[in-house]
């Protein structure tokens, strides 16, 4: 994730740049995704994506049994970011942060959205 956002400050083509900073998304905390959500571009690309879910060729692809496989590793990842937070949120003030960052394999770049939204 840090390459990609190294990308992103890097690269001066202005579609790649904004690649590169959708893609950092993915490394978002919740309340950043939150914020996110008021953006114009995030609601045109939720827009294309639930018509894309919608679409049979294109869902037919997994069988049931790996969708569900699917849903479960997403909740399962979603659950080890969130205790990653949290355990994070803990070592604030006691930690510097390049520790945290190392203890939780949490960016530096989390670890400092956390420290301004405690």
């Amino acid at each position: 994730m840090d390459l990609i956002k190294d990308m992103w400050y890097n690269v001066i083509d202005k579609q790649e740049k904004q690649l590169y900073h959708y893609l950092s998304i993915l490394d978002s905390s919740i309340e950043e995704l939150k914020e996110m959500e008021k953006d114009e571009f995030m609601k045109r690309y939720e827009k294309k994506l639930e018509k894309l879910n919608q679409d049979i060729e294109f869902t037919s692809f997994l069988t049931r049994e790996e969708d569900i496989q699917f849903q479960l590793n997403t909740e399962r990842l979603a659950g080890e970011k969130k205790s990653k937070l949290e355990i994070a949120k803990k070592m604030l003030g006691k930690y510097d942060i390049k520790e945290i960052s190392e203890i939780t394999g949490l960016s530096l770049d989390a670890i400092e959205s956390l420290k301004k939204n405690s």
